[in-house]
């Protein structure tokens, strides 16, 4: 039998990381054998008045790694819509607008809906094209989660 999630506890071990560092990143997965995307986001930059970032369906290690450099980009000069990040992987990131913070919940939790901002980080298909372009080929593949997804229902209560 699994632990239950105790919710108290994990905003307070967030809290003090991110006092600590400034922004945690936060990786969500689903659990062995069930469908849907990873994900991966930060909390905490919020605090400094700018959007939080998140990745969707890459290597959680490999969104960790680009969201920490990202995020101290961000720091130094704010990340907008439509910039282009290199140098965080093999690849080039671009940050676009992202509506829905259903995703990400710990920061939701921490700071409330109406404060959380969000920029998706995308990353271009083996051709070189972005979502939303002619010519991308991975369909909804880096779309966020749902509202209703399992995969991070338990941060939702």
């Amino acid at each position: 039998m699994t632990k239950p999630f105790d919710d108290g506890a994990h905003l307070a071990q967030a809290r003090a990381i991110i006092r600590k560092c400034g922004w945690l990143v936060q990786a969500v997965a689903p659990h062995p054998g069930q469908p849907g995307p990873r994900v991966a986001y930060t909390a905490g930059l919020t605090d400094a008045g700018l959007p939080e970032l998140i990745i969707v369906g890459l290597d959680i290690r490999l969104m960790q790694d680009v969201l920490n450099g990202a995020a101290r980009r961000h720091l130094a000069t704010e990340i907008s819509a439509g910039d282009q990040l290199d140098g965080l992987a093999s690849v080039a990131f671009r940050a676009v607008e992202a509506d829905d913070t259903w995703s990400v919940a710990v920061a939701r939790k921490l700071y409330g809906n109406d404060r959380v901002r969000l920029l998706q980080l995308v990353w271009p298909d083996k051709d070189g094209f972005y979502p939303g372009e002619p010519g991308w080929s991975l369909g909804d593949y880096q779309k966020l989660p749902a509202e209703d997804d399992a995969q991070v229902a338990k941060y939702r209560r």
